[in-house]
């Protein structure tokens, strides 16, 4: 079973949160960028690589603190986990999302799960940058082809995505 992060396992976006805490006028530069996506004129790439320039990379330790701290697992996601896992029905976490407050989530919550997202490289050295390891061979829109993933399933067996 593949499933949502942003929005699904937890509410709400998380970079968006992140931006909107560490950014001056966060809020505004945030739905500027969400209202670019929606309205067609920028890619979901071209959005994340927006978001993650505003970020104070500078304050990644302060980030973590505020992701580890202030933003829970959707009520019930704990359940739904243990129950899938109970089934013997593996679950990974398929996201557009970025790999470091995902990992940092799941293991605050004890939950070992893989994770198929964005990744960001290069904070320690001060030159963040967004990789794209699970994305389509030649499409640019997305970072991470959730469709491709799920098409492709895991292991042959039927995949269904939450």
């Amino acid at each position: 079973m593949s499933v949502d992060f942003d929005g699904t396992l937890v509410e709400g976006n998380v970079a968006k949160l992140l931006v909107s805490e560490f950014i001056p006028d966060g809020d505004g530069l945030a739905d500027t960028i969400d209202r670019a996506l929606h309205e067609g004129r920028i890619t979901l790439r071209e959005a994340w690589a927006r978001q993650t320039a505003l970020l104070p990379w500078d304050r990644y330790d302060e980030m973590i603190r505020f992701v580890r701290e202030r933003v829970p697992l959707r009520a019930g996601a704990r359940e739904f986990v243990a129950l899938a896992q109970a089934y013997r029905i593996p679950v990974t976490v398929v996201s557009g999302g970025l790999d470091f407050y995902i990992h940092e989530i799941l293991d605050r919550d004890r939950l070992a799960l893989p994770v198929r997202s964005d990744r960001l490289t290069g904070v320690p050295e001060g030159r963040p940058r967004l990789e794209y390891p699970h994305g389509h061979r030649t499409c640019r829109e997305c970072g991470t082809c959730k469709a491709g993933i799920v098409t492709d399933g895991f292991g042959g067996s039927t995949t269904v995505f939450i």
